[in-house]
């Protein structure tokens, strides 16, 4: 019961000059969930809007300069050093799950074994 989110704990409205307010208040485990869900909710909402093929050019041309750099990294390390560890903390501010799910299987792709 603790895991599920409870609506008691979020308010949302529109303000006066015309944007979203979403508050929430409540027992820290609740709160910290809805921020991950809301945010997530709302980002890939916000840039469905503003969509275009520039945006995706740039971010994919980012993509793969990071790419390069992490198989770099990957030509050059050594049996006995420590493995690369990765985690991934960004569904609160990606621009939205089809991106993140790239993002993440490009890097996998190109980390090391």
């Amino acid at each position: 019961e603790l895991f599920q989110l409870k609506r008691r704990f979020i308010q949302t409205h529109v303000n006066a000059q015309g944007s979203l307010d979403i508050v929430v208040e409540g027992p820290m485990v609740q709160a910290m969930f809805f921020e991950v869900f809301v945010l997530a909710i709302v980002n890939e909402l916000y840039f469905r809007r503003l969509e275009s093929s520039a945006v995706l050019e740039e971010g994919e041309h980012r993509l793969q300069a990071k790419a390069a750099l992490l198989k770099n990294y990957a030509s050059q390390q050594k049996s006995n050093e420590t493995p690369f560890l990765v985690s991934d903390f960004g569904t609160r501010r990606r621009y939205s799950y089809a991106w993140q799910l790239h993002v993440v299987e490009t890097l996998r792709d190109a980390a090391p074994d």
